[in-house]
């Protein structure tokens, strides 16, 4: 299973998606963590990359990286390959997850908006994680 947890403040976005891990692993599921900004270019986020290299290869059962990058986003190195078992569950976290580079690959995905007073809603977000939505 995939979960993706979108939004454009990093920290905020992160501390829901560790949340939705916490609550996961509580049922008793085995739970990996990635970030989307591990997959960086100069440019951004190289969603092609992060596809390739952690999307892709995790759902099909196969060894993945979970960082792709450096720091800096200068040059993508050599990836950290792990694997995971197969009922493992997925949570990712990061801006634009549903880029059209990235295929429909969610099975949830969770969006962390911005309210009118200009502070994340993690509150609201949260009590949607902790719903089930609709796979996609």
């Amino acid at each position: 299973m995939l979960v993706g947890v979108q939004g454009g403040e990093p920290i905020t976005t992160s501390l829901l998606a560790d949340a939705v891990a916490m609550r996961i692993e509580s049922s008793g599921r085995v739970v990996i963590r990635a970030a989307a900004t591990d997959f960086m270019s100069r440019l951004g986020v190289d969603y092609s990359f992060l596809w390739a290299a952690l999307l892709m290869p995790f759902r099909a059962g196969e060894s993945f990286a979970l960082v792709g990058s450096r720091a800096d986003g200068d040059v993508l190195f050599d990836p950290r390959w792990t694997s995971a078992p197969a009922d493992a569950v997925l949570v990712v976290d990061g801006p634009h997850l549903d880029h059209p580079e990235l295929p429909a690959v969610w099975n949830y995905l969770l969006p962390v908006h911005d309210v009118d007073d200009g502070s994340s809603s993690v509150r609201a977000a949260a009590q949607q994680a902790a719903t089930p939505a609709t796979p996609r």
